[in-house]
Formats: structure tokens, sequence, C-alpha cells
């Protein structure tokens, strides 16, 4: 009987470990298959970097291996944002930036400007709604994303941005220079109806 239950209690002991060693075995696995991610993205930015034709530096790739991450959530409000764009949302939510006074944003490839800032720069030199932005300081916005085309008329109060305009009616496209100023967004804006 004693030695029954000393059997017994050596092959309890022996189940309980190899629980054990299942479940360590488990967390060690997963806790190895995230370092052999860590190292595989470690491997891809070191083989691009040294056999890609086209050079990009590794802090560029780093960047969009984060976009990526952030885009397989398929969580319409998850964003990656870089110190650019992050600043650029800092200004906008502060209700105030450097730059021409429009909002814009991309239609078919092409960069239309949406609205104008009544008293702001844009409006002074005679931009409108609906004007489309082909190229600014030479570089053409075809194609380009809403942000990206932000961050090249948003600039220091005081430095011009050259703009080539297209407007309905115009056979071929304009030059502007703005100006470039501290714009407060209106967080109201109102007209009188009449009676």
């Amino acid at each position: 009987m004693r030695l029954r239950r000393a059997w017994l209690v050596v092959g309890l002991i022996g189940v309980l470990v190899l629980a054990w060693l299942a479940w360590a075995g488990d967390a060690l696995g997963t806790a190895a298959g995230e370092r052999t991610w860590t190292d595989v993205l470690r491997r891809l930015v070191g083989m691009i970097e040294s056999a890609s034709v086209n050079q990009v530096p590794a802090d560029q790739l780093w960047e969009a291996a984060a976009r990526g991450m952030i885009g397989a959530l398929d969580d319409p409000y998850g964003q990656y944002l870089d110190v650019k764009s992050f600043e650029q949302l800092e200004s906008s939510i502060a209700g105030s930036y450097e730059g021409i006074g429009v909002t814009i944003e991309a239609l078919q490839g092409r960069v239309l400007i949406v609205n104008v800032f009544p008293q702001g720069p844009a409006a002074r030199v005679g931009l409108h709604g609906a004007d489309v932005l082909v190229e600014a300081d030479g570089k053409p916005l075809k194609g380009m994303a809403p942000e990206a085309v932000a961050g090249l008329l948003r600039g220091p109060a005081g430095t011009p941005v050259r703009l080539l305009v297209m407007r309905e009616g115009w056979d071929e496209p304009r030059e502007i220079v703005v100006v470039r100023e501290k714009i407060v967004i209106p967080s109201v804006e109102s007209r009188m109806l009449g009676d």
C-alpha cells in the first residue's frame, strides 16, 4: 500500500513537472518567436541596405515597418505620425500655424483648394476654392498626399512659396507667389442673412 502511494505521488509530481515544462516551452517558444521576427526585420533592413539598387536609409525602412504594423490594425483612427506630421497635427489642434491659409484635398490625383481663409495671404493674392495646385516651388504636386502638400505650403512666416495654379476658364496654369503668415484657424464663421 505504501509503495503504491509512493508511486502515485511520484506519478503526480511527474505529471505536474511535464505540465510545467509544456507551459514553459510554450512561453519560451513565444519569446523565441518574437526574437525571430525582430531578427527577421533586422536582417531585412540589412539586406535592403546592402543589396538594393535604390539606397534607402535604415530609418525610413523602420518607419515603413511601423506604418505597415499600424496599417494592419484595420482601425480608421489608428495612424502612425512622424515628427513633422505630429507637429502639423499639434498646430491644427492649437488653432494656428504658419502657412498660406488654405485647406486642400486630393481629388483624382490632383490637389484641390477646398477653402481659402478670409483675410489670409492666399485670399489676398486671389486664390479661390476649386483652384488646382499644380506645383509648389517647382515641385509637381500631382498624386502627392495632401499631408505632404500641406508640408510644402507651411513654413516660417515671411517666407514665400511659388505656386503654379490652374483654374477653370484659364488656358494654362499661372504662377502665384504667396508669402506665408501666422494663420489663425477660425473656430466659427458667420455672416448676416438679413431678416
